[in-house]
């Protein structure tokens, strides 16, 4: 079974190895395996399905890297509604290393011209917009990944 290693306080996913322990490890059942201090593996779940008016959010805790359903209308952060522009959005990308820019616009793609026709062409992209909700849904994005792209972004100038 796929393990992600996090951070436990303030509590995130880690994406690049720490002191030679990989991001993610896959663990046979009974296997102990040990993280870095303040570290720890916690086991990747399974994507439910999604139901009527529902979609998966990744959520992280302490004993999993799991997924919730939600409101498929319920923005992920409520305050404050962050704005970035395309060109930090794709800064913040390659800064972070959370997707690749590749990955990005094949979910566009997949979503039809008027989804590209908007993406591409909006002077600003906030993080509430409901394609932006289905992209981080598409691509498997938690909350907490979506919020740390927008702040990242934001911070660009």
């Amino acid at each position: 079974m796929k393990h992600q290693l996090i951070q436990i306080d303030p509590l995130k996913r880690v994406s690049t190895p720490i002191g030679g322990f990989p991001p993610l490890r896959n663990v046979s059942e009974g296997q102990e395996i040990s993280a870095p201090d303040g570290h720890a593996y916690v086991p990747v779940l399974n994507k439910p399905a999604a139901t009527a008016g529902k979609r998966a959010v990744k959520k992280l805790t302490e004993e999993s890297d799991g997924w919730e359903l939600v409101d498929f209308n319920e923005p992920p952060i409520s305050e404050p509604k962050i704005k970035v522009t395309q060109l930090q959005l794709r800064l913040a990308i390659l800064q972070t290393g959370i997707i690749s820019l590749d990955a990005l616009d094949q979910a566009i793609v997949s979503k039809g011209p008027e989804a590209e026709a908007r993406w591409d062409y909006a002077p600003t992209i906030p993080i509430d917009h409901p394609l932006v909700l289905e992209l981080a849904n598409e691509l498997n994005l938690g909350d907490e990944q979506v919020e740390e792209l927008f702040k990242t972004a934001s911070l660009i100038t």
